[in-house]
């Protein structure tokens, strides 16, 4: 996955399960940047546009949350399988985080393995870039 920072390369490539949720993907991308599952998210089939009401395919804890929804047509994340939506290579979808804040991630499933072990996942595989802190140091008067 990929974090959209201003002129910075930075990227994670992690090993998951396919059998696990696109929760528990939220917290290891999350994980993986050093960043605090403190706020909702959701995943967005567009990646080259903002979550609005007209994205078509949509993942969001505000589904589970039983909140409002930015799509309409939103499901959740909690029961939704990552294997159910990430099928094939190539597939990219935008994470979107803190919808204040606004942390955009781009991720993009590179491969499919049946031989990972359980208890190797999740697991970082490669790790590019520094993750710039989830939040910014208040200034000082």
């Amino acid at each position: 996955m990929t974090q959209y920072a201003e002129g910075q390369e930075i990227w994670r490539r992690v090993a998951v399960s396919g059998n696990k949720s696109l929760s528990h993907l939220a917290e290891v991308i999350l994980s993986a940047f050093d960043f605090k599952c403190d706020h909702c998210y959701g995943f967005y089939g567009d990646v080259t546009q903002h979550p609005g009401r007209e994205q078509t395919e949509t993942y969001e804890l505000f589904v589970d949350a039983g909140e409002e929804t930015i799509a309409e047509n939103a499901r959740g994340v909690r029961q939704t399988r990552i294997s159910s939506v990430f099928i094939d290579t190539g597939k990219k979808m935008l994470f979107v985080f803190d919808y204040g804040d606004d942390w955009r991630f781009e991720v993009e499933l590179k491969e499919i393995r049946e031989k990972f072990s359980a208890e190797r996942l999740p697991n970082v595989l490669t790790s590019v870039g520094a993750a710039p802190p989830q939040y910014q140091a208040l200034d000082e008067k």
